[in-house]
Order: C-alpha cells, then sequence, then structure tokens
C-alpha cells in the first residue's frame, strides 16, 4: 500500500462542542474523479478527549485505511480538549442527555445523514440517547458502542465520584483521582490490563485534560439515567430506532460486561437481526487491549451497512473470506 499523506483536521465551534474534522471531502475541481466519502461521528469517554481516546485506534495497522474512505467527525465534550482553561463557574454543564441533543445539532449544522456513531463509556452512552431520540434517529445508519454503561450509576459509584469530583476542583489529578479513572477504563474480573496502556493513559490525561472541566463531565455522567429502561419503554411503545444498526462491545472479562450485555438483549428483543454484540477475551479497554479483534469487527459491521464493500484486512484477503480468526496485519482495498 502506498504511504499515506498527513492528514489535517478542521476545527469548528458547534454551540459548546468543539468539533475535529478529517478526511473532507475533494474540492470540486477533483469531484469527478473521488470516490463518495461515508460519515463516521465520534465520542469519547471520561479522562478523555477525541484525541487520546480515539487516535491511536483510528491509526492502527488494520483499520487506517478508513481514512481514505470516511470524513470523521470528532467530538469533544464541553472542556475537555486539549489545553482548555478552565470552564466559568456559572457554567451548567449539560446533562447526558443534554448532551446527545447537542450531537444532534452537531448532525443539522453539517446537514449529516447516513452516519455510523461510535463512542466509548460516556460518549457511547450519549450515542445511545441520541439512537433512542425521535428527532435524529433516522439518520444515523449505524451506532458501535463499547462499554456503554447503561445504567444509573449506584451508590458506591455515586459517593466515590463525589470525592473524585472535589478532589478534581481542589487539587488537580491525586492518586485518588487516577485510581478510580484507571478503574472505570481497564479494571477487570481476571488477568491484569498491561501496567504500560495504564501509564500511558494517565499521562495522557495529565498531559491533555483539564481536572476542573473533568470534574463537571464526570458529575454528569454520574448522574446518567438509565437507558436500559429507556429502550425497553421505547420497544413497547414501538418508537425504538427503526433505522440504526447497533453493535454493543465488551471485554469479556470487564466489569461493565454484565450492563453492556443487558442493553444488548433489551434491543434484541425488538429485533435481533439489527443488533449484535462483541466481546474480545480482554478487560474493559478493548480499543487498547485487543485492536486487532475491534478493528475486524467494526469493519465487519460497517461492510454489514453496505459501506465500503471492498475494504478488509489483509488476513481476510488471503483467505477470501471474512471469518477469519487470524490476527489481521492491515487493511487494503482490492
Amino acid at each position: 500500500m502506498s504511504e499515506e499523506s498527513p492528514r489535517t483536521e478542521r476545527v469548528e465551534k458547534v454551540g459548546d462542542f468543539t468539533v475535529y474534522i478529517s478526511g473532507e471531502e475533494a474540492k470540486s475541481e477533483d469531484k469527478e474523479n473521488a470516490k463518495k466519502k461515508e460519515t463516521l461521528l465520534t465520542f469519547h469517554d471520561i479522562g478523555m478527549n477525541h484525541k487520546t481516546c480515539f487516535e491511536k485506534f483510528l491509526n492502527h495497522e488494520d483499520i487506517k485505511c478508513l481514512h481514505e474512505r470516511f470524513v470523521m467527525y470528532h467530538i469533544d465534550a464541553p472542556g475537555q480538549e486539549t489545553g482548555a482553561e478552565n470552564l466559568s463557574n456559572d457554567f451548567q454543564y449539560p446533562s447526558m442527555k443534554a448532551l446527545s441533543d447537542m450531537v444532534g445539532n452537531v448532525i443539522d449544522h453539517f446537514a449529516l445523514h447516513d452516519i455510523v456513531c461510535f463512542g466509548v463509556g460516556a460518549g457511547a452512552n450519549i450515542l445511545c440517547r441520541l439512537a433512542l431520540s425521535s428527532k435524529w434517529k433516522e439518520k444515523i445508519l449505524g451506532l458501535i458502542v463499547v462499554e456503554p454503561c447503561t445504567a444509573t450509576a449506584s451508590f458506591k459509584e455515586w459517593g466515590e465520584t463525589k470525592i473524585e469530583c472535589w478532589q478534581l476542583n481542589s487539587k488537580g489529578f491525586t492518586d485518588g483521582t487516577t485510581k478510580y479513572l484507571r478503574y472505570h477504563h481497564f479494571e477487570r474480573k481476571s488477568g491484569k490490563p498491561s501496567q504500560e496502556l495504564e501509564n500511558n493513559f494517565v499521562d495522557d490525561m495529565k498531559k491533555n485534560i483539564n481536572p476542573h472541566n473533568l470534574a463537571a463531565f464526570l458529575k454528569s455522567y454520574m448522574e446518567r439515567i438509565d437507558i436500559i429502561k429507556e429502550a425497553k419503554t421505547c420497544i413497547k411503545d414501538k418508537t425504538i430506532s427503526t433505522t440504526a444498526y447497533i453493535m454493543v462491545v465488551t471485554g469479556e472479562h470487564s466489569v461493565h460486561k454484565e450492563l453492556s450485555e443487558q442493553f444488548f438483549h433489551a434491543l434484541s428483543e425488538y429485533d435481533r437481526k439489527k443488533y449484535s454484540i462483541l466481546k474480545p477475551d480482554s478487560g474493559a479497554s478493548v480499543l487498547e487491549e485487543k485492536p486487532d479483534t475491534m478493528a475486524e469487527g467494526l469493519l465487519l459491521f460497517i461492510q454489514g451497512l453496505g459501506l465500503v464493500p471492498t475494504l478488509r484486512t489483509r488476513s481476510m484477503s488471503r483467505t477470501g473470506s471474512f471469518g477469519s480468526t487470524g490476527r489481521s496485519a492491515s487493511m487494503s482495498e482490492d
């Protein structure tokens, strides 16, 4: 495969969101020879922004050719941008539901349609709410949600989060706050994640994320409403999205596995053909611990939507099948 040219991002403010756009359509003089591009929209987890949550995975050798076929809209939650200044004390941080409506405003602002949405953790939770909305659901073609954390916070989580938010505001990143966020991203029921991955996460967070602003986002996440109940209500009332296909992703040993499975089963009661679940043999941090498995699952899901049918990993090309279980070396077009 030829060497890729450097990719650039265009940055736009849409309300309180910062949106980073890469892979935009060719200029008018080039459109005759340009391939039509699809649309991917991402939303990150707590303690992260689009750069620290998605950049490494989307540049993984098994998935990086998606850049050539998609225009990507990466959304950073308010105040979570790299180098962000403190949000003002009178800034009312949006609820998770309000954040999902704000994503809908981004969709309207750029006149997007047939969108593939990709969210992790808190971002997955926000995009799930968007897919269940009556206003924007018809514009979403597919939704990939990694550890969507769809239930309300437990009393234990609520108490711990209150303490960590106070520490983030008063002391910044402490051993306690980093331990709390490590747990959210990496805790598992068996085995241990790579210490290097954990350390890299903490380093990236301290380098890129404003602790004062993170406390506000964390508080909003802690006050989330149960999506599973909402999904079941939508199913009962037949108002659930009739358009979006959804892939739920959870690590086989993840502490979030049960809730992710509950959300999947709530969806599949409505239409088993439209909803799937991927459970790599890893902890909670699937993008970091199993990027090759995640890449192949994501690609197969996108192709199931009828997009980029000729794009495949090299192992798929060698076998002539999308059912390969071997490690994929990279992605190419036939």
